[in-house]
């Protein structure tokens, strides 16, 4: 028993040696991917098909390769580096003085930066591998199995146009750089927020943090809300930043306008339409260097727990080599096979000549891994895993040259709008709906207009907070405004053979002050960070959030009332805040008076010391633990009294313990405090005696009985080694008792022997079955 408690207290000094590896695992399939995940002692932050990315206490170095001690420890993120072996060699000395390199293979490396000048290889894939816990993708839901096309899809799908394409392709060109962190990106970030506002949808900006660099570009979030789910989401985005390794002109024609265009005119189709699930459109930023732009909106929807269906990536449809078929190639790890045969069942029945094929690709990534790296799985079908445009990231990404064949960018939006359309399941009303809504306010009056319908409908049902109120022909509305101060109105169209979806409008007479929350964020940022939440008001769509001075901090948009603070946020300081509710009125924005001033400190989460356990032997209680994340050391109670405090080690022993029952328990001290205690475990102390002449006991060791011979015995009570009683047994012949020992583990047992008197003597006896 002693060289077992040894070799526990030896194993948990040395497990606390190490904060912690980084390592490289090989996947070998499906199931051992599955295995990685539930493994305790991994916490895993990147994976696909091929590998992940964990940090361990027990490096293996039969089946680990070592990137890493004390990982995070100098730096927030590690890099993955898609790069080919023969350009490896021109790469790293290119970036020598800005990165560290880890790990390389065939197909790309792993690197450590050194500052944030470090850059992509010339033909893409930068991952950034940060510490979060990543989360095996899983289906949600069934996907749908089609067998013929619908005829409501395809008409959807008719109205793309290549001139719409073009025309966004165009215009997202003409920036000339859309470099994550220029003025430029976020000028395209502003007009893409436009194009989406037009639709009708709700649109909201999402800051975040892109690794070590101060700024970017937010992403840009378009939703259009289900009539039936609308808490589940399809969502289809792309990514807006370009990038050249020179610099300067960074057109991204192909990398990727062609995706913006395509979610973009997927948008401009099915905002038309009612669905019964709620769709999400993204535009995101800072792919280029990390994908970091969707990995914050991934991770976000992961910590608030949004039912996200499944992501339809969009990078890059717009080259073609010439003599190649139309086809499509996908991409997605083997834990996503579910939306990848529901894409090709898409494709099957709608274009049943065209190639699709599930592609092994190492030589980048895209924002799908973003979403299966968060739990939810998702798609990238690329223009060609091998032959793809050889212009990117470069001044010839434009088009003409680097897109070439708009007849590609055009199925691949086909494809994006009918797979999102169908998971969607439009609803009920499939006609066309009126578009361009709007209402104008004078005089407490409220008057609501919008377009006529090229055919001819019956009637516009106008309905107020889901009240029928008009039936009309005509393309207007007025009355007095109601009490309150908003309205949601919606124009419902009957045709000769259909009902159309609801187009809706939200009429705001004032804003109601927003309540502001401030709450410590630390252990789902992994970093000092603050979560700012703000309640709903209606009509508004957006909330500024102010620092103490005045001074802007940050703005949250109403998709998830809520956004982590993590720049400037230092460990312990307290941080105020006060918000108010911004809204259009009448075309004009109208703001809410500042809500009640609300102040938050980001601290640690005092956590209870791990794997807790002792023993009683000799009359000492000896105690074993693992140090808990941040503990500087433990404070030992026993029965609600401290006996050790700021313990330094990994062990303590009670040397003499008094009898009776003793419950003992441990809490962490971190320098802000005690974290809660841990479950108690409870020794029953007894004092041990040889017994005299007149007890016997035989035989010792024993097997399946233990006899035991004497006067005046009252009853007996044995214990394990532990301490912990294993049964009370009474004797009827107060001279000779029969102990049966078979449930008993083999090992030393205590007997202790209550007699008539009420003395008590106790006796080890070894069980060897």
């Amino acid at each position: 028993m002693k060289k077992i408690i040894f070799y526990l207290l030896f194993t948990t000094i040395s497990m606390a040696v190490f904060a912690g590896d980084l390592v490289l695992i090989k996947v070998e399939n499906s199931h051992h991917l599955q295995q990685l995940f539930q493994e305790s002692d991994l916490v895993i932050h990147h994976y696909n098909d091929y590998f992940v990315i964990a940090t361990t206490n027990r490096f293996d170095k039969e089946q680990m390769s070592l990137l890493d001690e004390q990982a995070f420890a100098e730096t927030d993120q590690y890099y993955i580096i898609y790069c080919a072996k023969n350009d490896q060699s021109n790469y790293l000395a290119r970036e020598q003085n800005n990165a560290k390199v880890l790990f390389q293979s065939e197909d790309f490396v792993i690197v450590k930066p050194m500052n944030n000048h470090l850059l992509p290889a010339k033909n893409d894939g930068m991952v950034a591998v940060l510490n979060h816990q990543a989360r095996l993708a899983v289906a949600t839901t069934d996907f749908p199995v089609i067998t013929e096309e619908n005829t409501d899809i395809r008409s959807m799908m008719n109205q793309i146009t290549i001139s719409n394409l073009t025309s966004t392709v165009q215009h997202l060109q003409d920036y000339g750089t859309r470099r994550f962190n220029t003025s430029t990106s976020t000028q395209a970030q502003n007009w893409l927020k436009e194009q989406y506002e037009n639709l009708g949808l709700e649109v909201s900006l999402q800051d975040f943090r892109p690794g070590n660099y101060p700024s970017s570009s937010d992403n840009v979030i378009a939703v259009q809300r289900g009539t039936l789910y609308p808490d589940e989401y399809v969502v289809c985005g792309c990514h807006f930043d370009s990038y050249t390794f020179a610099g300067g002109y960074e057109p991204g024609a192909d990398d990727n306008a062609t995706g913006c265009a395509s979610v973009l005119e997927t948008a401009r189709v099915l905002s038309q339409y009612s669905f019964e699930r709620s769709i999400i459109y993204c535009s995101f930023s800072a792919e280029e260097i990390g994908l970091y732009g969707s990995a914050a909106f991934a991770r976000q929807c992961a910590w608030e727990g949004v039912n996200i269906l499944g992501y339809f990536n969009n990078d890059m449809n717009g080259y073609l080599l010439e003599g190649t078929p139309i086809h499509i190639d996908l991409i997605y790890p083997n834990s996503a096979n579910a939306i990848g045969d529901y894409y090709k069942n898409i494709c099957n029945i709608y274009f049943p000549n065209m190639g699709v094929n599930h592609e092994s690709f190492m030589s980048g990534d895209s924002d799908h891994t973003s979403f299966n790296n968060n739990g939810y799985i998702g798609l990238y079908p690329f223009e060609d895993h091998v032959n793809y445009s050889p212009y990117i990231h470069t001044a010839d990404d434009i088009i003409g040259v680097s897109v070439n064949n708009w007849n590609l960018s055009e199925r691949y939006t086909q494809v994006n709008l009918s797979c999102v359309a169908t998971l969607a399941v439009l609803s009920s009303g499939n006609c066309p709906k009126v578009q361009n809504l709007s209402a104008f306010i004078n005089n407490q009056q409220v008057t609501l207009s919008w377009d006529a319908i090229s055919n001819p409908p019956i009637s516009y049902e106008i309905y107020r907070n889901q009240q029928l109120i008009e039936t009309t022909t005509n393309t207007t509305f007025s009355e007095t405004l109601p009490f309150g101060n908003f309205s949601h109105y919606c124009i419902v169209v009957n045709y000769d053979a259909c009902v159309s979806g609801a187009a809706c409008i939200d009429v705001v007479s004032s804003l109601e002050i927003p309540t502001l929350s401030v709450e410590n964020a630390f252990e789902e940022a992994d970093d000092p960070a603050l979560k700012i939440s703000v309640s709903e008001v209606q009509g508004a769509k957006s909330f500024p959030v102010y620092n103490d001075n005045g001074s802007l901090r940050t703005t949250i948009y109403p998709f998830f009332h809520s956004t982590f603070l993590t720049n400037n946020i230092q460990m312990g300081q307290e941080y105020c805040f006060t918000t108010k509710a911004v809204g259009v009125i009448n075309g004009t924005d109208v703001e809410s008076e500042l809500s009640e001033r609300v102040c938050g400190t980001s601290d640690i989460v005092c956590m209870i010391p791990e794997d807790f356990a002792g023993q009683y032997q000799n009359n000492r209680v000896s105690l074993i633990w693992n140090n808990s994340q941040y503990a500087e050391s433990c404070n030992v109670y026993r029965n609600d009294v401290l006996i050790g405090e700021n313990i330094h080690g990994l062990f303590y022993v009670d040397p003499n313990p008094p009898q009776g029952i003793n419950c003992y328990f441990f809490r962490s001290v971190c320098y802000n405090g005690e974290s809660e205690s841990t479950t108690p475990l409870c020794f029953e102390v007894v004092n041990i005696q040889e017994l005299d002449s007149e007890i016997n006991i035989y035989p010792n060791p024993a097997d399946d009985q233990v006899q035991i011979f004497g006067d005046n015995i009252l009853n007996i009570k044995v214990y394990n080694n532990m301490g912990q009683c294993l049964g009370t047994f009474s004797s009827s012949n107060s001279e000779n008792f029969v102990l049966p020992t078979n449930n008993f583990a083999s090992g030393i047992i205590l007997i202790r022997i209550e007699l008539q008197d009420h003395s008590l003597m106790t006796q080890r006896v070894v069980i060897q079955h």
